[in-house]
């Protein structure tokens, strides 16, 4: 899980190093219109879709998908009753020798990753082993 961590933030933040470098303070980017009324070989839906991709998308997605990771990583084991003696044996690894995830919380966010990976897999560095 580690590696696929490690791959799918650097890809994000890959994509968020491009967005910036092409941002300059004063950049105004083109709508659907002014993409179909300067280039005509392109079409209004065609104007549409690469409007979704203009740096500042681009840059606010990334920083959105970080965060989600960062999020998920978050998500805390738990105990039943409020008391680790009767939960998951993640919330006191010291008491356990080679602790297992009981409560859940590893399952989910390993299937989490996986799902957000995915959307990432024809990007360098993919393994078909994460596919959810």
């Amino acid at each position: 899980m580690t590696e696929l961590i490690a791959w799918l933030r650097a890809t994000i933040e890959g994509d968020l190093a491009k967005a910036r470098d092409v941002v300059q303070p004063d950049d105004q980017w083109y709508t659907a219109r002014d993409l179909f009324e300067e280039a005509p070989c392109v079409d209004w839906d065609e104007g549409e879709f690469l409007t979704l991709y203009t740096p500042g998308v681009v840059i606010a997605r990334c920083e959105a998908e970080l965060a989600e990771i960062d999020a998920i990583m978050a998500m805390p084991h738990y105990a039943w009753d409020g008391r680790s003696e009767y939960g998951c044996p993640m919330l006191d690894p010291d008491a356990y020798a080679g602790p297992v995830c009981t409560c859940g919380r590893d399952a989910i966010v390993n299937r989490l990753l996986r799902i957000k990976a995915s959307g990432y897999r024809h990007r360098p560095g993919w393994q078909e082993g994460w596919a959810p």
